[in-house]
């Protein structure tokens, strides 16, 4: 493919989005993802920052490419921008400025939306913009996944985490001398993690695990250990499959299966629950008309002199 150096503005724009996307993940996503262990406070809100910075480039550089992969060319036919590959240059700048619109806003009023959707439901609005409905992947391979997500994600994160809470909570907490029970779990823990990682590294899948805050203190705050170790196993599995799942959905699954070990429904803030499945049915089609909306009016806008 030629270089476009006449479109280099394009890219300085979309350098500019990506920077305010990259900006809203960390005070939303990532947020979501350490509001366990700080809340129950395994970290500090200054090691959760570092430990989030380290582990969200590690993660992007390492194990970035499966997931990336699928949001590039797996929602929409990009082949058939091939003879006007400017247009999809564009495209992509809308999915980012949507995106991170819908970021921003859902960010200030503190909903906890997936930012992996975000960008999804922005790259579907351009494909419908341009090339129609059709050019949008409908099927598993593509935009069916992210509705699975919705159930799946936080189903499968809620049970291991309960799992790892309960044999944690009763095969250590509540046995004779639980100090050197957890001294003795600890290895078993922390090689359970490593190996988790090695095998990212390995398959060189996409998302990264970086919900990594519980290996200094397992054993130590049962809660935050449970929910953080569940959806990061959750988020590890999806990334083998190359989903595009989302780590709010993870913890918020496991947070609501650790709840539920306690024998009381009533321990749940359901309310707070629908608040949150709200916002992650909003999210692809408000990204989507904002991105969509702008693709369409700049692709048709009157042209100066034509």
């Amino acid at each position: 493919m030629p270089y476009l150096h006449q479109y280099d503005y394009i890219f300085a724009l979309g350098l500019i989005f990506a920077f305010l996307d990259s900006w809203n993940i960390g005070a939303n996503d990532v947020a979501n993802s350490f509001a366990t262990s700080v809340s129950s406070r395994s970290l500090t809100m200054k090691q959760a920052m570092v430990i989030a910075s380290l582990c969200e480039f590690g993660g992007a550089v390492l194990v970035g490419a499966r997931v990336a992969d699928t949001i590039r060319s797996k929602i929409i036919a990009v082949e058939r921008f091939n003879d006007q590959p400017e247009i999809l240059m564009l495209g992509m700048l809308c999915a980012l400025v949507g995106s991170s619109t819908y970021l921003t806003i859902a960010t200030r009023i503190g909903l906890p939306v997936s930012t992996t959707h975000c960008i999804v439901g922005g790259v579907i609005g351009v494909g419908i913009a341009t090339i129609g409905a059709d050019g949008v992947n409908w099927g598993w391979k593509g935009v069916s996944q992210v509705f699975a997500a919705w159930v799946v994600a936080p189903g499968i994160a809620g049970v291991l985490a309960a799992i790892l809470f309960l044999i944690t909570k009763h095969g250590i907490m509540k046995r004779a001398n639980p100090l050197r029970n957890g001294l003795i779990a600890i290895p078993c823990y922390f090689a359970l993690t490593s190996g988790v990682l090695t095998m990212m590294v390995v398959w060189k899948g996409g998302e990264a695990p970086f919900s990594l805050s519980f290996i200094p203190f397992v054993g130590l705050y049962l809660l935050g250990f449970s929910m953080e170790l569940g959806a990061a196993l959750t988020v590890v599995m999806a990334t083998r499959l190359a989903l595009p799942i989302s780590t709010t959905q993870c913890i918020v699954g496991a947070t609501v299966g650790v709840g539920l070990c306690t024998g009381d429904i009533k321990a749940i803030n359901w309310r707070m629950v629908a608040w949150i499945y709200l916002g992650w049915f909003i999210t692809l089609p408000c990204t989507g008309l904002i991105a969509g909306c702008l693709m369409g009016l700049i692709i048709n806008a009157p042209r100066w002199g034509s």
